[in-house]
């Protein structure tokens, strides 16, 4: 998924990918790029449309350097409206990350950098807008998640999963 932190619909997605990634965690490597719509790392952008998305990018790469990337992840999509500096040391402080680490860490160039290298990762499989999806390297065409999960089973049983090994569809969703 390439995703931006204050773009309303990978907020909701955010947390269906979590309940998909849960439900086939044994199946498939579930991989969050950044693609924040802010100058401050994508300048390409004729506009600054989300200013503090690289901030909290930024932010999600130093608690992941601290072993909390998906708590920070979760909490930046929870606080969407104000991710501004004050906020993301908030959101430090809550889940427990070493704050003068976390300062520091947002200042660094290198980790800047690696969130401008997955912009340029997105730019270069032609990323127009977020969220974005890629299973095996493959856009898909569409974020619902039913389109999701279908393709993700598609995928699996194609690569000779049985439908046993797959979580169980009791509504019937996926015709199998």
């Amino acid at each position: 998924e390439f995703a931006d932190f204050e773009c309303p619909h990978c907020q909701q997605m955010a947390f269906v990918m979590q309940d998909i990634a849960q439900r086939y965690y044994d199946h498939v490597h579930f991989v969050f790029k950044h693609y924040p719509l802010g100058q401050a790392c994508n300048d390409q952008l004729s506009r600054d449309m989300h200013p503090d998305a690289c901030l909290a990018a930024v932010g999600t790469q130093c608690a992941r350097r601290q072993g909390e990337f998906w708590a920070f992840h979760d909490r930046a999509f929870d606080n969407q409206g104000s991710l501004g500096r004050r906020k993301l040391l908030k959101i430090s402080d809550t889940i427990g990350l070493d704050r003068s680490r976390f300062e520091e860490c947002l200042q660094r160039d290198d980790v800047w950098n690696e969130v401008r290298s997955t912009v340029g990762q997105g730019r270069s499989v032609g990323i127009s807008g977020t969220p974005s999806f890629f299973l095996n390297g493959r856009e898909l065409v569409s974020v619902h998640p039913v389109a999701i999960e279908a393709a993700i089973r598609s995928e699996l049983l194609a690569a000779g999963a049985s439908i046993t090994d797959l979580p169980p569809d009791p509504d019937g969703l996926f015709g199998l």
